[in-house]
């Protein structure tokens, strides 16, 4: 298990931060908005009507040395990153708020090397981040 203290990673009240230190998160500064187009002869309209689901990437290095470490490390992240519903997410590149995701799953790390990189992909059904004043 590693020392580094790292920045806050918490999904679904379980803090991720234990295993995977954060590199980077990539996420639209807004969600895409959805549009709707109505044809009125000969001209066409366009109305804004909501957003999009918004997807957000994680990248992390898994903080440990050995096979059966990273494997140990795997199978507690899989337990701790599949739900049923979208979970709170939290994450230190935007204090104070968080949003609810999916995590959408298919990362490999690789076993075989110390401190293996994973991307993981969460995917905000409501994209609106809850919790700031």
């Amino acid at each position: 298990m590693h020392k580094i203290k790292s920045a806050p990673f918490i999904f679904n009240g379980r803090d991720l931060a234990r295993f995977l230190l954060v590199q980077n998160i990539t996420r639209a500064i807004v969600p895409k908005r959805k549009v709707q187009t109505i044809d009125a002869g000969a001209r066409t309209f366009a109305r804004p009507f909501g957003l999009e689901p918004m997807s957000i990437k994680v990248t992390c290095a898994v903080m440990e040395e050995t096979a059966r470490d990273v494997a140990a490390a795997r199978h507690e992240l899989a337990e701790a990153l599949y739900t049923e519903r979208p979970a709170k997410l939290i994450l230190a590149d935007d204090g104070g708020t968080y949003v609810n995701a999916y995590y959408v799953g298919g990362a490999e790390p690789d076993s075989l090397t110390k401190y293996p990189c994973v991307e993981l992909e969460f995917l905000a059904p409501d994209p609106i981040a809850y919790g700031a004043h």
